[in-house]
């Protein structure tokens, strides 16, 4: 638990320092420099491996493999679980994987509405062999969870305000 905590907290200071630096393109030079000085720190601090790039910040822990990935440009790691499906709208903003925990999760924001994505996931996983074992709806908020053999699958999706809609799935292993 107190790597996830060190984790949470690298990845935080990251965003906070890199997103509250702004962007423009006359500052691109500077943002760059910034970037490559935050991920030093970083890394140093952390005994990991951290990236801040591209209005992105990327960890990997160097002893677990453990990664977690926020922000705009954020892409899914090689060792990202293939059972775990993406709609081919997602935008993703965060990605977490603990080979320790045999857990992974994915946030994205999507231009669909909460139907579509929770329609995707139902045709989706069902499709693959998986079976429905939770469900939830809660102002506007859907939650549902798929089992099959000792892993389960859950996602969370709800509305954003300026339309579509934004989607966290967690990928657990017993």
């Amino acid at each position: 638990m107190k790597n996830h905590t060190l984790i949470s907290f690298v990845v935080a200071v990251g965003a906070i320092a890199f997103f509250g630096a702004g962007c423009n393109p006359v500052a691109s030079l500077q943002q760059k420099a910034a970037e490559t000085a935050a991920g030093g720190v970083l890394s140093a601090a952390s005994g990991g491996k951290v990236n801040v790039n591209d209005n992105t910040v990327v960890f990997k822990d160097n002893k677990t493999g453990d990664i977690a990935s926020y922000g705009e440009n954020v892409k899914l790691p090689e060792t990202f679980p293939k059972d775990i499906p993406i709609p081919s709208s997602a935008k993703l903003i965060g990605v977490n994987i603990s080979a320790a925990q045999k857990t992974a999760s994915v946030t994205f924001d999507s231009s669909e509405d909460v139907s579509a994505i929770v329609s995707f996931y139902a045709t989706t996983l069902t499709k693959d062999g998986w079976k429905e074992s939770e469900s939830l709806s809660a102002n506007g908020v859907e939650i549902r969870a798929y089992e099959k053999a000792n892993v389960k699958i859950s996602f969370t999706a709800g509305p954003k305000d300026e339309g579509g809609a934004t989607a966290t799935v967690v990928r657990n292993e017993e």
